[in-house]
C-alpha cells in the first residue's frame, strides 16, 4: 500500500510548509521536514500528499438535507444553508461526509479564493495533493471523551460526537464556557449530562505558554478524568497519523 506525505503551512507562514511520511496504518517514517514548496516537492516521491489547511478557516456543521447522491446534495448544500453565511455561497467551497446517526450530513465549508490559492501554490511546485482537509479533522474523536488539542496559538476541541470548535488560545476560556454551558443546558433530571472527560495534546512549545497553564489549571477541576499528552515531535507527526488512519471531509 501506498505511504502518505502529509504537509501544511508552517504556523505564522504563508509560503513554508512542514510535512511529514506515514505509512497507511498511521506509522510515522523518518522525520518530519519543513521548507518551501519546492523542498516539499522533493520529499513526495510515490507518496500520496495529504495538504491539511487550517482548522480556523474552514466551518464545520451540519445540515438536514433529504435528498440522495453525492451530487445532488452538493447541488442543493449550498441553497440550503446560505441564510446562515455571511458569505455569498459563490463564493465558498463545500463538502460532505457521511451522515450521522441523526441523518444529518457533517459539512465543511472554506472560501473558495482560499483553498485555490493553497492548491496554485502546490500546483507551481509540482505538488498535487489526492486528499485536502481541515488539520481540525485530523484531531480524534474518542468516545465518551473531548479532545483538547493545543498547537501553538490555536486550540481545537474535538468532541465525542465528532463535532469541532477551533479558537485561538485569546478567546479559548470564552469558547470552553459556552462549550460547557450548553452541555449542562442540554441536560435534565432525567437524564443529567454525563462526566467530562478530557484528553489534552499539547505541543512542547505551547505547554510552555502561561496562558495555556493557567486555561488548563481552569479546566481540570471541572472535569471527571484529565490527561494531558505532549506531543515531543511537534503536532503534524500526531495530526498525519489520525488523518490516514480517519480521514476527515
Amino acid at each position: 500500500m501506498a505511504d502518505f506525505l502529509v504537509l501544511r503551512f508552517r504556523k505564522g507562514a504563508t509560503d513554508q510548509l512542514e510535512w511529514v511520511t506515514v505509512d497507511a496504518a498511521g506509522a510515522v517514517i523518518g522525520q518530519p521536514g519543513h521548507g518551501d514548496p519546492m523542498m516539499a516537492a522533493e520529499a513526495v516521491g510515490d507518496n500520496k500528499v495529504i495538504a491539511l489547511m487550517p482548522g480556523a478557516s474552514v466551518l464545520r456543521t451540519t445540515a438536514d438535507i433529504p435528498v440522495r447522491g453525492s451530487a445532488k446534495i452538493l447541488q442543493a448544500l449550498p441553497f440550503a444553508m446560505e441564510d446562515q453565511l455571511a458569505t455569498d455561497v459563490d463564493e465558498l467551497h463545500f463538502a460532505v461526509g457521511k451522515r450521522d446517526v441523526e441523518d444529518r450530513l457533517p459539512v465543511a465549508i472554506v472560501e473558495r479564493l482560499e483553498i485555490e490559492a493553497c492548491l496554485e501554490l502546490f500546483a507551481a511546485a509540482g505538488i498535487e495533493p489526492a486528499f485536502v482537509y481541515a488539520d481540525s479533522d485530523a484531531v480524534s474523536a474518542i468516545p465518551n471523551t473531548t479532545t483538547l488539542f493545543i498547537d501553538g496559538d490555536t486550540l481545537t476541541l474535538r468532541d465525542a460526537d465528532g463535532s469541532i470548535a477551533v479558537s485561538d488560545l485569546g478567546d479559548a476560556e470564552t469558547m470552553l464556557s459556552l462549550w460547557f454551558r450548553a452541555r449542562e443546558s442540554s441536560a435534565d433530571e432525567a437524564e443529567p449530562a454525563p462526566p467530562v472527560n478530557l484528553l489534552v495534546y499539547i505541543t512542547e512549545e505551547a505547554q510552555a505558554d502561561a496562558q495555556t497553564e493557567a486555561l488548563l489549571a481552569g479546566l481540570q477541576p471541572r472535569a471527571a478524568s484529565f490527561d494531558i499528552r505532549i506531543l515531543s515531535d511537534g503536532a503534524l507527526p500526531r495530526l498525519a497519523s489520525q488523518i490516514v488512519t480517519e480521514p476527515g471531509i
